[in-house]
């Protein structure tokens, strides 16, 4: 059988052709493709971060027809993509708004009041909504009449592409992206009616929440759609192949650190507990500045190039960075906290460099300063994380570009874990994650704690 996981993520979208065999062996990425979506949409104010929504899904058809090919149409697909954000849609299924992403700040914003938007939300349902989830969004869109009149549904990116695509109206979702909006009560497994209706936003209609592996209709071209998976998740799936003893480091446009646990566990704010495809949890500290942060360091040495010479460098930077963090130096890294865009629930953190002195200020100690801001915030996660985890990790596996193209990040991450690093074989883990969802459900998998013994681990250059 032959399945398709498409990664609709923040900056770029991903699709992967898996080929699998009805016995969980053997498997094989058939094909891969990756395009920048430049989806996004001019901001009138400093804490909106909008998309195109329908751009991004018109540049997924055109991923998913290419990975077709002269093949034909693959047996199942799953979407998987950029978790939290929301969208709204009408009657017809049609977007009739933006997609907020997880960065959109304006649940953040002072409400009336007192306290922002997300806090008065979390103190009038008792769950923990921080600002960039979409039931936050909708508090605040609701209070200042920004809800469209035509609107008659909200759910993510990955909903309504995999509604779009299966030719539905009403968007579906699963545990793992259901939770990501808020308002989800992780033991029931659902929406809390009552606490949406106790906070005035049962309004509108929320997404159908439906198991993970689920059918919930077909392409035009007859290839079976399953329920969408969020991407943190859907690495996780298709990168770990030893769930209980290896946890997963992503770095992306933001940053991840998971662990995978049979019980949801107490977690201090702002660590989550994020439902598991077919049971179980991850427990993750999500940095919102990882990747990048390494790209506003390759925007400045860009304008300082552009100062110097009087022309902007054509080619991106990273790969002289990285050779330059690689060639170290003499001096001392630079002390840099990287969280440049706050932390979830409190955007009001800056970030920082600090340690400067008469010998040490140089792009080398720059760079090498950022690296361990990096790997130093998501390693500070993994210590809540684990504080009261009796478990012995013995390796962690790196996913995203940040890890696999950044032999200096992995290298800083190895020694700030204790921990091998080990990446996977096959590109695209959120992808691949997604594509062994639409194999569970075609029945192509057992189950999804069979995926891991189809993941290879390769050594980078």
């Amino acid at each position: 059988m032959k399945c398709v996981g498409l990664d609709l993520g923040t900056t770029k979208i991903a699709g992967l052709l898996l080929e699998i065999g009805l016995s969980d062996r053997p498997a094989r990425v058939l094909k891969v493709v990756s395009r920048h979506h430049r989806a996004a949409l001019p901001a009138s104010r400093p804490w909106e971060h909008l998309q195109d929504a329908e751009r991004i899904l018109g540049l997924g058809r055109e991923v998913l027809g290419e990975l077709a090919g002269e093949a034909g149409p693959p047996d199942g697909l799953c979407v998987t993509g950029q978790m939290h954000g929301i969208l709204y849609v009408d009657a017809a299924g049609e977007a009739v708004s933006p997609l907020s992403t997880w960065l959109d700040n304006r649940a953040g914003q002072a409400h009336p009041a007192g306290g922002s938007f997300a806090e008065v939300l979390s103190a009038r349902t008792g769950y923990r909504v921080p600002p960039g989830y979409g039931a936050a969004a909708h508090f605040y869109n609701r209070a200042h009449g920004l809800v469209p009149a035509a609107a008659v549904g909200l759910c993510s990116l990955p909903d309504f592409a995999t509604m779009r695509l299966a030719g539905g109206r009403r968007p579906v979702t699963d545990p793992t992206i259901a939770a990501a909006l808020g308002l989800f009560d992780l033991a029931l497994g659902g929406f809390d009616s009552a606490a949406i209706r106790e906070a005035g936003l049962d309004d509108l209609a929320w997404c159908r929440v439906s198991p993970a592996g689920t059918r919930v209709g077909v392409t035009a071209e007859h290839t079976a759609v399953f329920a969408p998976v969020g991407d943190n998740q859907a690495s996780f799936l298709g990168a770990v192949r030893d769930l209980e003893g290896a946890a997963l480091l992503n770095v992306g446009t933001g940053g991840q650190i998971s662990v995978f646990t049979r019980e949801p566990g107490l977690l201090a704010f702002p660590l989550e507990a994020r439902p598991f495809p077919g049971g179980g949890f991850l427990h993750v500290g999500a940095s919102l500045c990882a990747g990048k942060a390494y790209a506003l360091l390759e925007g400045f040495f860009r304008g300082v190039g552009e100062f110097l010479g009087g022309e902007r460098p054509a080619a991106p930077l990273f790969e002289r960075m990285n050779k330059l963090a690689l060639q170290g130096g003499e001096e001392e890294p630079l002390e840099v906290d990287t969280r440049f865009q706050g932390i979830r629930g409190d955007a009001g953190i800056t970030g920082c460099i600090a340690g400067i002195t008469l010998g040490n200020l140089t792009p080398s100690a720059l760079v090498r300063g950022f690296l361990r801001g990096i790997a130093g915030e998501l390693h500070g996660y993994f210590l809540q994380i684990t504080r009261t985890d009796p478990r012995r990790f013995t390796a962690l596996v790196g996913s995203g570009n940040g890890i696999r193209r950044n032999r200096a990040l992995r290298e800083e991450v190895a020694r700030r874990f204790a921990l091998p690093v080990l990446v996977p074989r096959r590109p695209e883990e959120a992808a691949l994650g997604a594509a062994f969802c639409a194999a569970v459900g075609l029945g192509a998998l057992t189950g999804f704690d069979r995926a891991g013994a189809l993941i290879e681990y390769s050594t980078p250059r």
